[in-house]
Parts: structure tokens; C-alpha cells; sequence
């Protein structure tokens, strides 16, 4: 190893020993060096620009993100306070109430980007379903994201409680994903994590159904492209999202 190698090593370890600069890598502890993509929220002229087909492709950007540990950084309270006279989301993303799932984390999004709506087993209800309206009407949102995971201790309670008549309003309507799944070919159990993803899906799928099912003004919208409904799954291990 000649001179010059020796030193620019010994400058890597020196550097990673007293906090160093931020981007420079070192050979003891590798990270990926991003430029951020964004530091500042939405502009009114930016969001009507967006199509959902850009809004999708820029959630699937921003999970990637996430996965490589390369999220972008940013100054929050400044943020908070640029977003202070409005808010103009980009996409709707209705989750499970699942304090292990925050959205804006997954999908590397800043504030005021998602408006996210969360209940156990992310199906929807009325009261949801008139607030994505809203959302969309008043305020530009063009896609909503419909997300379920692996985890759900909802939609476990209702493969478990299937043919229970007390256990509840909430886990009821998650046995509709249940009986949908009958055909599924392997145990049909909690315990079965495959069986609680199939279900999971079947879940999503229904959820989509259910939103333009009971609002007139989202399914035509959606019928004319100006907003689009997507499905997707949160794996929590991996903490990777596959759109449906």
C-alpha cells in the first residue's frame, strides 16, 4: 500500500472519530449520500400541476427512500409554520391505526403533503369517505392511498371472532374480508401470517369498492381521471409498500 493510501485511510478513521463532516463516508460505517429532493411545502401552482399518475410515482420514490435509510431532511418547525395559512395535499393515504405506520415517514413526504386519515383495519366509513371528498374538493388532493399491513391486530380479531354476532360494529365489517377469503387453500387462521395478509388485501380491495360505492362525486371523478384510488400494503419487516 503506497503513501497516499495510508494517509487518506487514516483521514477516514480521524473523521469518523470526531463527528466529521456529514456526507463524507467512512469506510467503518457506510451511508448513502443524498441531495434532498424537497425543504419547503407544496405551492398552489406545484400541486395543480400534479396528476395522480405523478403523485403515485413520487410515494413510490419516497418509500424507496425509506428503504435505503436515504429520507430527506428537513427542518420541521420552519415547515409547520411556511404550511401555517393553508394546506395543499397531494394525496389522501387512509392506514391502519397503527402507531408503528406513520406515512409521511414511509413515503418520505414533507408536512402537509399527505392529509392522513387512520382506522383500525383502514376501512372506511362515512364520516371518512366525506372527508376525503372534502379534501379533494376544497383542497387539490389527487390520489388516495388506501393502505394495509401485516400486523393488523384488527383484522386478526375478525379472523378469529368470525362467527362471534357480539364482537363489535368495526371488527363486523372486517368479516366481510374474511368470508371473502374462504378460498384460500391453506389453515385459515390469526396465526397463519399468509392467511392474515390474503385477507389483509381482500380488505383493501373492498375498502376501494366501499369509497366509490357510497360517494357519487369521488367515483366520478375517478372515472374521469382527475383522481385515482390506488390500493397498497405495508410490509413491516421490510418496511417496503407494493401498490395494488
Amino acid at each position: 500500500m503506497n503513501t497516499r493510501a495510508v494517509f487518506f485511510i487514516a483521514s477516514l478513521i480521524v473523521l469518523a472519530a470526531c463527528g466529521g463532516e456529514k456526507n463524507v463516508p467512512s469506510q467503518l460505517s457506510p451511508q448513502i449520500i443524498t441531495t434532498p429532493l424537497s425543504e419547503r411545502v407544496l405551492s398552489k401552482e406545484e400541486q395543480q400541476k400534479l396528476t395522480p399518475e405523478k403523485v403515485l410515482a413520487q410515494l413510490k420514490a419516497g418509500n424507496e427512500r425509506f428503504l435505503s435509510a436515504s429520507q430527506t431532511e428537513r427542518a420541521h418547525t420552519s415547515l409547520i409554520r411556511e404550511s401555517s395559512l393553508g394546506q395543499l395535499p397531494k394525496a389522501i393515504v387512509l392506514t391502519c391505526s397503527d402507531l408503528r405506520i406513520p406515512p409521511e415517514d414511509i413515503f418520505d413526504q414533507t408536512i402537509g403533503d399527505l392529509e392522513v386519515l387512520s382506522i383500525s383495519g383502514n376501512r372506511p366509513n362515512d364520516f371518512l369517505i366525506a372527508n376525503m371528498e372534502l379534501t379533494c374538493k376544497k383542497e387539490g388532493a389527487k390520489l388516495i392511498v388506501v393502505m394495509g399491513h401485516d400486523r393488523s391486530q384488527a383484522i386478526r380479531t375478525a379472523i378469529d371472532n368470525l362467527n362471534d354476532t357480539a364482537s363489535g360494529v368495526l371488527i363486523d365489517s372486517l368479516k366481510n374480508a374474511v368470508r371473502a377469503s374462504a378460498d384460500y387453500p391453506n389453515q385459515q387462521s390469526a396465526i397463519n401470517l399468509s392467511f392474515v395478509r390474503y385477507v389483509a388485501k381482500k380488505n383493501i380491495a373492498q375498502s376501494i369498492a366501499l369509497i366509490t360505492a357510497r360517494n357519487a362525486w369521488l367515483k366520478e371523478k375517478v372515472e374521469k381521471g382527475e383522481i385515482k384510488i390506488v390500493g397498497a400494503y405495508f410490509d413491516m419487516l421490510t418496511g417496503k409498500v407494493a401498490f395494488l
